[in-house]
């Protein structure tokens, strides 16, 4: 037997990037929606002289008839709409405007989509021979020993003070606290056995300056008017008061940056090969970070030589994404977008011409690697989902589960694709070290 089919035709062209269709529903499919709406409604319903779910379609149909037909046009047009744009070969970025233009129980079911589409990108402009400006990549010895102090830092240890004395900078101190506003208390007020080293800066100035003058073990109030550039906006500029404790201090002992300190790395027989892996990193970081930049010189470029426009559902969709990451970095350093004072709508306005230019970017990436012929082979993922694997270090049958499960594999090619784009654009570009 025949499945019946869907009717759908494109009735106006708004805009390159937003069309108007017609769909009608098969007739067999109203009677089905008709038929599941109201036997949903029947399992519900409460009618007198008849027990739940014993009702018949009838006497349904003199109390929920307005229910049942807007259930069944709500499930006609989440089952014709999908089909309709396969078969008008649209790609939607956005769930459309719904009209419905017609019901009938025993006749037909039509609506209109306003429907924003993914934008067809043609020939692309001027991504040859581009000119760029490219910062030249020094790494100083200043920024190595930086570093290198960062790893002394890391393998440092902390010991009991020899004698009793106050507290000195560089050492680490273990505080109990009570912070209150106005003598309130509120969420999060307490903290046990809080660890802070003297002097690096996480303790505000005034309240540091108390707890250089407390003996171990001693208590005392500490009242502190907070900065109003201070991270959690709700507290900026308010008086706190500080119950503390000093449970306890302890010395910092940082090793040397010997060979000795090379060996307990694992990898290293001096300090001048770690010198030089830390060299190499650097290296490697900073041309990650100039590459970024160079993208964006290209989009820019390119953004100049092509006009595009870009609909309004995927706007909101990359914003969403934008907010969504910003967001994650916030909560990896304990901070939530309340607390720094983010709000949606500004946040959504001050990023919309970054959002833009990202998708103008993605798309133009999109059409030169098309023009050009770059591919993503199956080699190419494969090793992108094992380097993924290594650095989150889980197994790559771990990580192709996820991507598979989760249909990200398309995504991914995509980012492979953009990747192998931008360095086909750099090759090609005129670019300039300064």
């Amino acid at each position: 037997m025949t499945e019946p089919q869907i009717t759908a035709k494109l009735i106006e062209e708004i805009s390159p990037i937003k069309k108007k269709i017609e769909v009608e529903a098969p007739k067999p499919w109203i009677a089905e929606e008709l038929d599941k709406a109201y036997k949903e409604i029947q399992k519900k319903a409460k009618i007198k002289g008849f027990r739940p779910g014993k009702a018949p379609r009838e006497i349904l149909e003199k109390f929920y008839e307005p229910e049942a037909h807007d259930r069944a046009v709500r499930q006609l047009v989440q089952r014709a709409y999908p089909e309709a744009v396969k078969e008008l070969k649209l790609i939607p970025v956005a769930y459309p405007q719904i009209t419905v233009k017609k019901f009938s129980p025993d006749g037909d079911m039509s609506f209109e989509a306003t429907v924003e589409t993914k934008p067809e990108v043609g020939e692309v402009k001027g991504y040859k021979e581009i000119k760029l400006i490219k910062d030249k990549i020094k790494v100083t010895d200043e920024e190595i020993e930086k570093r290198l102090r960062i790893l002394q830092e890391g393998m440092a240890k902390l010991v009991p003070l020899e004698a009793a004395r106050l507290p000195q900078k560089g050492d680490v101190v273990f505080i109990d606290y009570e912070a209150l506003v106005g003598g309130a208390s509120f969420k999060g007020n307490k903290v046990n056995n809080y660890q802070v080293e003297i002097g690096s800066g996480r303790l505000l100035p005034g309240f540091e300056e108390e707890i250089l003058q407390m003996k171990k073990g001693e208590s005392r109030k500490i009242e502190q008017t907070l900065p109003g550039d201070y991270s959690d906006k709700k507290f900026a500029g308010k008086c706190m008061t500080y119950n503390v404790v000093l449970q306890d201090i302890k010395a910092k002992i940082i090793p040397e940056a010997d060979d000795e300190l090379a060996k307990s790395l694992g990898e290293f027989q001096t300090v001048k090969e770690v010198r030089d892996k830390i060299r190499e990193e650097m290296h490697k970081s900073k041309e990650v970070v100039e590459k970024g930049k160079l993208k964006k010189q290209v989009i820019e470029r390119l953004i100049k030589k092509n006009k595009l426009e870009i609909p309004e559902g995927m706007i909101q969709s990359e914003l969403e994404s934008m907010l969504h990451n910003f967001s994650s970095h916030l909560q990896s350093q304990g901070v939530s977008l309340e607390q720094a004072g983010i709000n949606q709508e500004e946040f959504y306005k001050k990023n919309r011409e970054e959002a833009i230019a990202r998708l103008q970017g993605l798309l133009f990436f999109e059409a030169i690697a098309r023009m050009e012929g770059i591919d993503v082979s199956q080699e190419e993922l494969d090793k992108k989902l094992e380097d993924m694997a290594r650095m989150s270090r889980q197994p790559v049958a771990n990580i192709k589960k996820y991507y598979n499960e989760h249909n990200m594999t398309p995504y991914l090619r995509s980012i492979i694709s953009e990747e192998k784009t931008l360095d086909f654009v750099l090759i090609n570009a005129k670019i300039k070290e300064k």
